[in-house]
């Protein structure tokens, strides 16, 4: 009787596998904005950790959208990627060129920025790869294929552009003042979960 007593309790004192974590995606992105005036020191930088930043990977492109700011008091900023699947890396990781002016076709991942305003009298700045001359890149440093999930680096450099900072009234239609400057848009973005 001991015996069975005793076996009993060998088995049912076993512990049970312990089944294995996984670790919730970071869901985390970086967009920081900065402007350089041309022919000054000056400079005007704003940085967010993103809201909610997306991933989707559909069957003919991969969107990446980083925001952040906004609000009914303040500006918001958005960059957004597009990664046509003709373009996409065998594993999707490695570094991607820009669409850029003069010829929008050449690079690999189109791109768009855009410093939205509160207000609905003034026109929001929009920078893409199919009006303005573009440097910089996007990078996916890694994708999970089995969590789905990616993450990379981007910069975004425009020169010559109207201060992004300022807005301009849709009802102003003098020359543009804005003073002239360079633009970097760069951060990063860590396990977005890719979205079908």
């Amino acid at each position: 009787m001991a015996s069975l007593l005793g076996a009993s309790c060998r088995k049912d004192c076993d512990p049970a596998p312990t089944p294995a974590v996984v670790a919730e995606p970071a869901q985390a992105a970086t967009l920081n904005v900065n402007f350089e005036y041309a022919g000054s020191p000056e400079a005007r930088s704003v940085s967010y950790v993103a809201d909610e930043p997306s991933a989707e990977l559909l069957p003919d492109r991969l969107i990446i959208t980083i925001s952040g700011g906004g609000g009914s008091s303040g500006p918001a900023d958005r960059v957004g990627f597009a990664l046509a699947r003709s373009r996409q890396k065998p594993g999707l990781t490695g570094t991607y060129t820009l669409a850029s002016q003069p010829d929008a076709s050449q690079g690999d991942a189109q791109v768009m920025f855009i410093r939205f305003t509160p207000s609905t009298n003034t026109a929001n700045n929009t920078v893409s790869g199919n009006q303005n001359q573009l440097s910089g890149s996007l990078t996916i440093t890694a994708y999970d294929a089995a969590r789905q999930l990616v993450s990379g680096t981007y910069e975004v450099k425009a020169a010559g552009l109207r201060d992004v900072f300022s807005f301009r009234n849709y009802a102003d239609y003098n020359p543009d003042a804005r003073r002239e400057g360079n633009l970097r848009v760069h951060g990063s973005f860590t396990e977005l979960r890719l979205r079908p």
